[in-house]
């Protein structure tokens, strides 16, 4: 049982529905964070810092909730959270707790389009960062990643965004209407957001504090269902953070006294995060681990590190995990970008989903745009691979790999698929459901080394699908094979010329 902790009173709460909802929030968090010494330490630590506990805590969303005089005559109370922004919610499979994601109470798969420059662009070039807006919206993405503050690194001269003057660049006139003219848009056009910010070095306490002050109240004028996730800052280390992590918890606060309820958020994404441990740290008092994804050796390391990152899930019990940087043909330190292709993008997207994890993709033109985004390879690919996925995908069982082994004894207890033959591919990422005597079945298949002919054999029962590939041309993934097997069938797909991956679909029969 949790620790009896006293309830601070919140203050310009008068109505007392609220702070007995919040004083439960409270009570709920205690008994979660028992335990967790370095998660609630954190905790606490931030929430003391101005005194706010309930802006670092997720909100019930059967609740209304408040909104505190934050700007007179603009915002209003909103409606429920669950009608209007992306949450998480708790399920339990064999005593282990993770999160899967909503939208308007319904599961949803997110899949963002990161777009770092897209708000420095659109105080340069409105029209034309609408035109990219409204082609990611069609594509069928679910919203952007992007940055509202870029400055003086030399990668960004001629590109930065700025609300003060720092030195060497001029600040941005009128910079908080145009911001505020731009989160409007999105939510016109539907779509949602990954919002963070770049270089702070520069920023004095004071000036950090004003500008997470007029943000969180744009949050508020603008509505905060626009908001996927929101982000302190991009790569800590490397922003102004250095020395001082735990500055970033007030700052969030700060955003949160202003934007009048919670939402997902996160802090910052450690460079390496598939190190034991350091998701872990990165993500204290907050409902997000944020990642950037490994972006060395091949694509099958990469991969492989997704997988790595959710079985230590262990390490945050109930958080979401968010791939908000992967690496891409465009993004900085990754090697071999020659895979970054529309296979490797979208067996990137489709194996972070499989493993619970809400992903942005960075295409060529993600981080410093120079051309249209219809024109990088992936970027219709992936979202038309993801919108094969059933959306109640992060409901499932947990996802499992099998390795091509022979005999049988050297397969994973619980895969239904295998590699059939002894070549050196492919590992199948696999899920499963079954519900009321019906089984579903979503998988990747792909390559370790060498090439990739190998087929696949049934384990349990029998499996009817279908094996899909993924192209650059329309319709962007496309229906090579059926397979249809009974318990121990194997089969070769007929993998077209140049197949790296693929997408297996299927019902048990």
């Amino acid at each position: 049982m949790a620790k009896h902790r006293p309830f601070p009173h919140l203050p310009l709460v008068d109505d007392p529905a609220v702070q007995a909802s919040a004083r439960l929030l409270w009570d709920r968090a205690a008994t979660l964070h028992d335990g967790i010494g370095e998660e609630q330490a954190a905790l606490i630590a931030g929430a003391r810092a101005i005194e706010d506990i309930p802006a670092l805590l997720r909100q019930d969303p059967t609740r209304r909730s408040r909104v505190d005089d934050v700007k007179p005559g603009r915002c209003r109370p909103t409606t429920r959270i669950h009608e209007s922004q992306l949450i998480t919610e708790k399920f339990t499979r064999t005593g282990a707790d993770w999160a899967a994601f909503l939208r308007d109470g319904q599961p949803i798969l997110p899949i963002m389009c990161h777009y770092m420059e897209a708000f420095s662009r659109y105080t340069r070039d409105r029209s034309q960062v609408e035109e990219e807006l409204k082609a990611i919206k069609a594509a069928g993405y679910t919203g952007i990643r992007f940055l509202d503050i870029l400055n003086v690194q030399p990668f960004w001269e001629g590109r930065e965004v700025n609300p003060i003057d720092v030195p060497d660049v001029a600040k941005t006139e009128r910079y908080y209407e145009k911001l505020e003219d731009f989160l409007a848009y999105c939510k016109e056009i539907g779509l949602l957001v990954n919002w963070s910010r770049g270089d702070l070095e520069a920023y004095s306490s004071d000036q950090r504090t004003e500008h997470f002050t007029r943000i969180g109240e744009i949050a508020c004028a603008v509505g905060v269902e626009t908001i996927a996730v929101f982000e302190v800052v991009n790569e800590s280390d490397l922003n102004g953070f250095t020395d001082d992590f735990e500055g970033l918890l007030p700052l969030l606060n700060t955003f949160f006294s202003k934007a009048g309820t919670t939402m997902l958020s996160a802090l910052s994404s450690p460079l390496v995060a598939e190190d034991e441990g350091e998701l872990a740290r990165t993500s204290a008092g907050v409902p997000i681990a944020m990642a950037h994804g490994h972006r060395g050796n091949d694509l099958y390391n990469k991969l492989f590190a997704i997988r790595v990152i959710r079985a230590a899930g262990e390490l945050w019990p109930g958080k979401a995990v968010w791939q908000d940087e992967p690496p891409g043909a465009g993004t900085s330190g990754t090697d071999s970008p020659e895979e970054m292709d529309e296979q490797g993008m979208t067996l990137m997207a489709l194996q972070a989903l499989l493993h619970d994890q809400a992903y942005s993709v960075t295409l060529k033109n993600a981080v410093r745009w120079n051309s249209t985004f219809s024109k990088d390879a992936g970027f219709y690919a992936v979202p038309a691979a993801v919108a094969k996925l059933p959306n109640d995908l992060m409901t499932w069982l947990p996802a499992i790999r099998s390795e091509p082994n022979w005999p049988i004894p050297g397969v994973h207890p619980k895969a239904e698929l295998i590699a059939h033959d002894l070549a050196q591919g492919p590992l199948i990422e696999q899920r499963t459901s079954f519900q009321q005597g019906s089984g579903r079945i979503a998988a990747i298949a792909y390559r370790k080394v060498g090439v990739f002919d190998t087929g696949i054999r049934s384990m349990k029962r029998r499996w009817k699908g279908i094996a899909y590939r993924f192209t650059n041309e329309p319709p962007y993934v496309v229906k090579f094979d059926t397979f249809d097997l009974s318990k121990g069938d194997h089969t070769s797909l007929n993998f077209p010329s140049g197949t790296r991956g693929y997408l297996l679909l299927g019902n048990a029969i």
